[in-house]
């Protein structure tokens, strides 16, 4: 019997399945009204059962920004760095400003990640730790991100099967080269996405909080020696009498260079000064000389 055969036979077969799985319905025309109007309370029923159906929650990127006055930084990082690890939390980066003198005042910078679920309660321990300046606290849906990352990934990952059953299947050497490769670019792909995904996925479970620190007064002088004074005292003045030394001796020699100028410039106001003294002194001095 030819193929074309049995598809009328299955076709047919599967038509009177059809048929008698229903044996009590005729026909549309033959049912009650109260029947016809069953699918379409149905329908309805469907169509709020699905409007009830919560949506899935966002995914969020949340950071937070925290300015703190504290009374003493050297008090305050202990109590951040057991507060991270109380939080199941770590500390990212710490940039810790001692001042250079005492107008300048303490300052330093923590970066710290704890689960989401955990940065509120975070917030709050640290806030306690002094006077909040400020607090600002960003969020970014990345949903549809994580959406195309997780259905590239899909669609790349049945290539690569495909692509290894029809390695399976190739016979010459040159199909075999081509497909080899195209998996090779395939799995570079899925190796890129994978960690993209998982980097996203980690920054979604993670929040980043941003502390910034200052001291609330500067540091007070501490007393020295007098002997450390006096020393500080010797190298400052003979400091200052090199660099006078020095400039003293650019000076002269600024002097030394531009001489032939200073010459020329000054011969014309010398023999004027000489004539204006000749001219001042009285004759008798000046008869005497000439005699």
């Amino acid at each position: 019997m030819k193929s074309g055969n049995w598809f009328v036979i299955l076709s047919c077969s599967a038509v009177i399945a059809s048929c008698g799985a229903n044996p009590s319905v005729e026909s549309f025309d033959q049912l009650s009204p109260e029947a016809a109007e069953a699918p379409v309370a149905t329908a309805d029923a469907s169509a709020t059962f699905v409007a009830d159906v919560p949506k899935a929650a966002p995914k969020l990127i949340k950071t937070a920004q925290l300015d703190l006055t504290v009374a003493a930084i050297a008090e305050v990082l202990p109590q951040i760095n057991a507060i991270a690890q109380q939080r199941q939390g770590d500390i990212l980066g710490l940039e810790d400003s001692k001042p250079q003198n005492n107008r300048d005042r303490h300052t330093a910078t923590i970066q710290m990640r704890v689960p989401q679920n955990q940065m509120d309660a975070t917030l709050e321990q640290l806030s306690a730790l002094g006077t909040v300046r400020n607090q600002r606290i960003t969020a970014e849906d990345v949903s549809q991100q994580l959406v195309d990352f997780q259905a590239r990934l899909r669609n790349l990952r049945k290539t690569e099967e495909m692509l290894l059953k029809i390695m399976d299947r190739s016979g010459s050497m040159g199909e075999v080269l081509q497909v080899t490769q195209k998996i090779s670019e395939v799995r570079s792909q899925i190796e890129q996405i994978d960690a993209q995904l998982q980097d996203l996925q980690t920054r979604i479970a993670y929040s980043t909080i941003n502390v910034n620190i200052e001291a609330l007064f500067a540091p007070s002088p501490v007393n020295r020696p007098v002997e450390a004074q006096f020393g500080d005292t010797w190298s400052e003045a003979t400091h200052s009498m090199q660099q006078f030394s020095v400039g003293l001796a650019k000076i002269l020699l600024w002097l030394l260079a531009y001489s032939p100028y200073l010459a020329v410039l000054g011969l014309p106001w010398l023999l004027l000064w000489y004539r204006r003294r000749r001219m001042a002194e009285p004759p008798s001095a000046s008869s005497q000389r000439d005699a």
